[in-house]
């Protein structure tokens, strides 16, 4: 019998590959989609491996969404939750110092930093019933501080995946003694809308990877931040 994981932000992108290679390999997915119109390049998936797949709608940026979610799911084990849902933002960084956007910013930080730690509190009860209590959050390079260069990221996506890391290291504080595992993971530069194609690795190339990482993880890592290639990364 396989893993039961969630997946959010599954409609494409990364979100997708996991979904497919975790179906592949005999696990049950749930996979949440914003609306229920985004489910289309999902529906191969639910065609060919039937009850394994479950979609469902969730907008990450909606508390209420999020509640009724965890309502959905009362009493359902989730042994891996992967936060995978994010948005970049713009691209023309190095020109919008003088048009900084504060409702932009907002919705990024919504998004990237805030919903994650909403919906890993609201399904807390079906990870404490799972079996392996991991807890995955998808940040980026970008999030290194150590590491950050004015060319590296927009001061709104850096910050955002940065704040992720703060909630995903106090978190990981929080839930040790009940031997979570909550973890950063950087998945590289991908070819997707949001990487380009210009970026290093395929989807199938990175979420190998990511994979393989999460399947070796013990609670010895909790709180660690790691790149695709398993690495600790700088904070």
């Amino acid at each position: 019998m396989g893993m039961s994981l969630l997946i959010t932000g599954a409609s494409r992108g990364l979100g997708l590959e996991f979904t497919r290679q975790y179906l592949e390999a005999g696990d049950n997915v749930i996979a949440t989609v914003r609306a229920a119109s985004d489910q289309t390049p999902l529906q191969a998936l639910k065609a060919r491996f039937g009850d394994q797949l479950t979609l469902v709608t969730l907008d990450v940026t909606d508390q209420q969404s999020i509640k009724a979610l965890a309502q959905q799911l009362r009493n359902q084990p989730i042994d891996i939750l992967i936060n995978n849902a994010g948005i970049y933002g713009p691209k023309n960084e190095r020109e919008y110092l003088a048009n900084l956007e504060l409702e932009l910013w907002q919705d990024i930080l919504v998004t990237n930093t805030i919903s994650p730690l909403l919906v890993t509190s609201a399904l807390l009860p079906n990870l404490r019933t799972g079996t392996l209590k991991k807890v995955i959050f998808i940040s980026s390079a970008y999030a290194s501080i150590t590491t950050a260069k004015a060319t590296n990221g927009s001061y709104y996506y850096a910050s955002s995946k940065a704040g992720l890391n703060m909630t995903v290291k106090k978190l990981s504080d929080e839930l040790a003694d009940e031997g979570f595992t909550c973890v950063a993971i950087s998945p590289g530069w991908v070819k997707t809308d949001m990487g380009g194609q210009a970026a290093d690795l395929t989807p199938e190339e990175s979420i190998t990877r990511v994979r393989t990482i999460i399947d070796r993880l013990t609670p010895d890592d909790n709180g660690r931040f790691f790149s695709s290639q398993g690495h600790e990364m700088p904070w």
